[in-house]
């Protein structure tokens, strides 16, 4: 039985058709060589990436209940990712010689999400001193300044690192700063005195 596979990727693509042992092996070898986990959106309502069962010619009546069973299971799926909570803990306010979260970002230019969240976790980290910064963290950050929040904070932390690079979300319970990130918060963010003036 001929069997195909078709991966995307976000436009990558990987497509292979043939014996369903030969898909399997390439498909294999794929899953076996992709050892970090992507950034880009997860596809939503497929349950298999291969599915070396199903012949290549399929009728209509399959193609639609398909469809069907897809958008259902994308409308469960939707709301999985944690709600995040206010980390009651953490200390936004100056302590000592250490300043305030807004303090510390009235110096800079962030008008994005994305320019937002590399701050709190250049402030959390390097101002701060904490080890393990989360969703909940980042999220505490957004309550602290007032500012509106993302509506999937997770996802934001993964299109900053995913879009400019400033981020290492590879763990969402230790997000990292990035040498591009490093850069962008010495170089590219910070206001100057023409910006103030």
């Amino acid at each position: 039985m001929n069997s195909k596979i078709h991966i995307n990727l976000t436009q990558g693509v990987l497509e292979v058709e043939g014996d369903a042992d030969f898909v399997r092996s390439i498909y294999d070898d794929f899953k076996s060589k992709m050892s970090f986990k992507p950034s880009v959106p997860a596809i939503t309502g497929v349950k298999s990436i291969v599915d070396v069962e199903k012949p290549l010619l399929a009728t209509s009546n399959s193609n639609k209940q398909s469809a069907a069973s897809k958008s259902s299971s994308a409308t469960k799926k939707k709301g999985t990712s944690k709600t995040p909570t206010l980390n009651k803990n953490l200390n936004l306010f100056r302590e000592g010689d250490k300043p305030s979260l807004k303090d510390f970002m009235s110096g800079y230019r962030a008008k994005t999400d994305m320019a937002r969240n590399l701050l709190f976790v250049h402030y959390l980290r390097e101002i701060k001193g904490l080890e393990n910064i989360g969703v909940d963290e980042i999220y505490t950050c957004y309550k602290n300044m007032g500012l509106k929040i993302p509506k999937d904070i997770q996802q934001s932390l993964l299109n900053t690192a995913f879009n400019k690079g400033w981020l290492d979300t590879a763990s969402l319970s230790n997000v990292i700063i990035t040498v591009a990130g490093e850069n962008a918060v010495t170089l590219e963010l910070p206001e100057t005195q023409e910006d103030v003036a």
